[in-house]
């Protein structure tokens, strides 16, 4: 483990100097990951927006903190934004990632509450890891064992044992 705190002193230092730093800006969010801060994390990924470089696979993440502070047009705005990307960026999880926003550009339309959107908005305020749905974070995202997308959401054993979870090797 490294020295979070400093670190982040560090990076707000460069932040202060230059807030559209490029390599700044990933490393707070790693960093805000790490420490598991969603106001660091929020921090970085406006930062991220600001200077167009968000990439594809952590705006879930950041729809998901633009819910909790009550700004819904921008989360849907983002989530439109991500489902554009989708086909010219080559990541995995892709279809993963089409139904977040599709979900969330659904449950977002204005007009009377529905009952899904309800469900959205409360499965929004969770903050665990797994599941690739509203409010939660992808497979292998920060808190798993594994890289985003990674060894748990291909079906093999995070642990390494070689068999995979249907029991085949």
């Amino acid at each position: 483990m490294g020295n979070y705190p400093d670190a982040l002193i560090a990076i707000r230092q460069v932040l202060r100097q230059d807030p559209d730093d490029e390599a700044a800006l990933p490393e707070m969010l790693i960093i805000g990951q790490a420490i598991h801060n969603p106001s660091v994390e929020f921090a970085a990924l406006e930062g991220l927006e600001r200077i167009g470089r968000m990439p594809v696979f952590v705006r879930p993440m950041y729809c998901r903190l633009l819910l909790l502070r009550k700004r819904k047009q921008q989360a849907r705005r983002v989530a439109e934004e991500g489902l554009a990307l989708l086909p010219h960026v080559r990541i995995s999880g892709k279809r993963e990632l089409r139904r977040f926003f599709s979900q969330l550009i659904d449950a977002e339309t204005p007009g009377p509450p529905t009952q899904a959107g309800a469900h959205i908005q409360a499965t929004a305020r969770t903050r665990t890891s797994g599941g690739g749905t509203l409010g939660r974070r992808p497979p292998g995202g920060p808190g798993s064992r594994c890289g985003y997308y990674g060894t748990e959401a291909a079906g093999r054993s995070p642990a390494g044992t070689g068999r995979r979870r249907d029991g085949r090797r």
